[in-house]
């Protein structure tokens, strides 16, 4: 009885954490069901920031079985999480709207700008501020929160025609497997794009765990953009999941 009783905790443990990873690979499903037809690289970010606070919350309860007071942890994380909002707000704020402005606003590097009476060259981009040259070669830095809230205008010649799609790959996937089928999906899609400007995917940098690309097209109807987006989005994930399966199934 005494001997169950020390392995006792250890298997309740073992447990709670294959629970948790069971309810991990549940969630994923169910986000990528959701963003099926989404932009792939929300739903990459989405699935990370999910996993992580279900493992956390699934090892909180593991280490409350042997003993440690959870309370406190929490009341610890809490406090220091709600320091940390008050302190760094608006540098949050300015590399959250970094995040969604390479997604949904309409500009890149070099293109001519109008924000908040503010006209200049896009020169630089970082985590906090979009830096504008003017035609008196003055730098204007503006925040990027700004772009979330006010109107832009984009003066760039043909600027509307150009979609620009941000991807994140895991390094286990065979990249030149991944780019053939993302520019055959692009070809089955050719209805929408200017003959013009053939598809462009690039790589924008690596590391040991992702691979970061970006794929540049130019439509030839403003009014079928949006859709063109979409189906382009939604088979660049099918694109992603199904290589996925594919290098683990690999030994």
């Amino acid at each position: 009885m005494l001997q169950f009783e020390s392995i006792y905790p250890i298997i309740y443990v073992a447990v709670t954490l294959a629970l948790t990873y069971i309810a991990t690979r549940i969630v994923t499903l169910f986000i990528r069901g959701i963003f099926r037809s989404g932009i792939p690289i929300i739903a990459v970010h989405v699935e990370k920031v999910v996993i992580v606070a279900i493992w956390v919350i699934g090892v909180l309860i593991a280490v409350q079985t042997v003993g440690v007071r959870i309370d406190l942890i929490l009341l610890l994380f809490a406090l220091v999480g709600f320091a940390a909002i008050i302190a760094f707000r608006d540098v949050m704020q300015n590399i959250a709207a970094r995040y969604f402005s390479e997604l949904y606003v309409p500009f890149k590097l070099g293109d001519e700008i109008t924000v908040l009476n503010y006209t200049g060259k896009v020169i630089g981009v970082n985590p906090t501020c979009t830096i504008l040259l003017t035609k008196e070669e003055n730098i204007i830095s503006i925040p990027n929160q700004i772009f979330m809230k006010e109107p832009i205008i984009n003066s760039t010649q043909a600027a509307w025609k150009e979609l620009i799609i941000p991807i994140i790959v895991p390094t286990t996937i065979d990249l030149a497997e991944f780019e053939e089928n993302v520019l055959k999906a692009c070809n089955k899609l050719k209805m929408y794009w200017d003959e013009n400007f053939p598809p462009l995917l690039t790589t924008k940098r690596r590391d040991e765990k992702e691979i970061h690309l970006e794929l540049r097209l130019m439509v030839n109807t403003a009014e079928k953009k949006e859709i063109a987006a979409s189906e382009i989005n939604r088979r660049i994930f099918e694109i992603q999941q199904r290589l996925k399966s594919k290098a683990r199934q690999t030994p």
